[in-house]
């Protein structure tokens, strides 16, 4: 580019100057132009290799302003993009660090999730597991207090027959009625005693429970009550589980008469014994 332009300009020098001598050649009569020829072409190389010493000094100048201009755009333009490159690099850590602390939140965010999710189901399996326990723990009170239901039906029963047979507790003897008051005596049916006796529950509980204490200190009562205890519990194993109710009340009898059996044997003993 720059020696298109030097070339342009020693063109135009160029054809000014020639231009300038056809016109004075045209207008100088001919002995003029032969005595005037040597010096005026003397005169026109000098002029001309001055002219020419001018355009390479501007060319040689007009390039070094061209270096040096050219110079300083590429200091600017690498000054400049020193710059953006270090701008571009902090926004690309400032766009690292927004993801790094985005990463961050979101893992602390799943950790906090995880734990409650954990805890509550953990509190839900307690929950289920307390409700399970208890409902096992009550049907298993309910079956028990089922059997000791039925066992203090039996005892009760036992006891009633046994008063009602005669034997009574430890010192209490039946009075022989005479011959002339057992006329009289009116004998009482099972069913009426049965009624009286309720109709005398409550009043007599205490007086019942003093005979059963006092009856319960004896040795021999003790051992009468283990042998019911271990009579009944073989009658219990022996019994399935698709007995009809009839084979129930069989056994409840047979356990019933067994006991009073039991009942009548510790009787006679201790009566034995206080007759010695």
């Amino acid at each position: 580019m720059n020696e298109n332009i030097m070339s342009n300009v020693t063109a135009t020098i160029a054809a000014e100057n020639a231009n300038q001598t056809a016109e004075v050649a045209a207008s100088a009569p001919v002995d003029e132009q032969h005595s005037l020829k040597n010096p005026i072409a003397a005169v026109r190389k000098s002029a001309h290799a001055a002219a020419l010493i001018q355009e390479a000094f501007r060319a040689r100048s007009f390039r070094q302003r061209q270096l040096t201009k050219s110079r300083t755009d590429v200091s600017e333009v690498r000054s400049e993009d020193l710059v953006a490159r270090r701008s571009l690099k902090r926004v690309q850590k400032f766009a690292h660090y927004e993801d790094y602390l985005h990463v961050a939140a979101a893992l602390k965010i799943q950790q906090n999730y995880r734990g409650w999710k954990g805890r509550k189901d953990y509190l839900k399996i307690r929950d289920r597991i307390v409700k399970i326990q208890a409902h096992v723990r009550g049907h298993q009170v309910r079956k028990n207090y089922k059997k000791v239901l039925w066992s203090v039906g039996i005892l009760e029963k036992v006891i009633l027959l046994w008063r009602r047979r005669g034997t009574g507790l430890r010192g209490f003897r039946v009075e022989k009625p005479t011959e002339d008051a057992s006329s009289e005596v009116k004998k009482y049916d099972d069913y009426e005693f049965l009624s009286v006796s309720r109709k005398q529950k409550f009043a007599g509980v205490e007086k019942a429970l003093a005979r059963v204490q006092s009856m319960a200190r004896q040795p021999e009562a003790r051992e009468q009550y283990m042998r019911l205890i271990s009579n009944f519990e073989k009658l219990e194993m022996t019994d399935g589980k698709n007995q009809a109710s009839y084979q129930n009340e069989s056994s409840n009898q047979q356990v019933i008469d067994e006991i009073l059996r039991s009942l009548n044997e510790g009787q006679r003993s201790t009566s034995t014994m206080s007759s010695n």
